[in-house]
């Protein structure tokens, strides 16, 4: 037999095994997607009699976010009050905090996260949009969700303050705000709470699924009494929490938002809480 021809014979059987393989994958996506359908439909009917309901469009895809551990960093946190401040003196009061000032203004950090910058005569910020005000945080390494602002004007019209929620890789942090107070045009202050530095990943369990927190969710509100009509929405995010020392740990969380308010499912405990807004 020619070469050519085994080649031929060699190129066509490859073909079909491929081919064989791609229905394979395609039936098992099909599987798993109604099996996925099945698991929804579940949850919702489990829900519904409970008198809560859930348009299955609310239910997302599954998420895995993976926990991270989050060690002070007070070289940054130095830098983010200079690049407000300029050069800055800087005290410890105690308690593992740092104070920086400058004859522009003050900075506070504190091991848990928690800042402040007051600028004692302002900056001026003629430009005061989401895209402007989201740009100027990037420079502090304050990546904030736009969509996640909360306006507050004063009693006559002018700009009171702006807050957001900082993100980490694109998904919200659910208990860190930054808030941006403003005078007319000019920004007098920043303060918040903020990753301590850039976490770093940590062993951990894989996240629950969307439909095991909700089972979570639902447990969690009979035993407490509450009344809810109506899931909202469902969204992944995080949970930051840290000691005085600055040891900090990033974890996984489902945000429920409910007719009555918002509620945290832990991503690896399926514990529920509720986090000040």
């Amino acid at each position: 037999m020619e070469l050519s021809k085994i080649k031929n014979i060699i190129i066509i059987i490859l073909l079909i095994v491929n081919i064989f393989f791609l229905v394979l994958f395609i039936i098992g996506r099909i599987e798993t997607g109604k099996l996925e359908k099945k698991a929804k439909e579940d949850v919702i009917r489990i829900l519904s009699s409970y008198g809560i309901s859930l348009d299955m469009s609310v239910i997302p895809v599954y998420s895995d976010l993976g926990s991270y551990d989050v060690q002070r960093d007070t070289e940054s946190e130095r830098s983010v009050a200079e690049a407000v401040l300029g050069k800055c003196q800087v005290y410890e009061p105690g308690g593992n905090i740092y104070q920086y000032s400058s004859p522009l203004g003050e900075a506070v950090f504190r091991g848990n996260g928690e800042f402040s910058i007051t600028i004692a005569a302002g900056i001026a910020m003629p430009d005061s949009s989401l895209k402007a005000l989201g740009s100027y945080l990037d420079q502090l390494d304050i990546t904030a969700d736009l969509k996640s602002a909360e306006i507050k004007y004063d009693d006559g019209g002018s700009l009171s303050s702006v807050q957001f929620t900082p993100l980490f890789e694109d998904v919200g942090i659910f208990n860190c705000r930054i808030t941006m107070s403003f005078n007319g045009e000019s920004l007098m202050s920043i303060h918040g709470r903020r990753l301590t530095s850039l976490p770093s990943p940590s062993p951990s369990e894989p996240m629950i699924g969307v439909n095991t927190a909700l089972i979570s969710f639902l447990n969690a509100v009979r035993e407490s009494d509450l009344i809810c009509n109506e899931i909202i929405t469902i969204t992944p995010g995080y949970s930051f929490s840290a000691s005085v020392s600055g040891s900090g740990r990033l974890a996984p969380y489902w945000c429920i938002t409910t007719d009555v308010g918002k509620y945290y499912v832990n991503g690896l405990t399926g514990d529920m809480v509720s986090f000040p807004d």
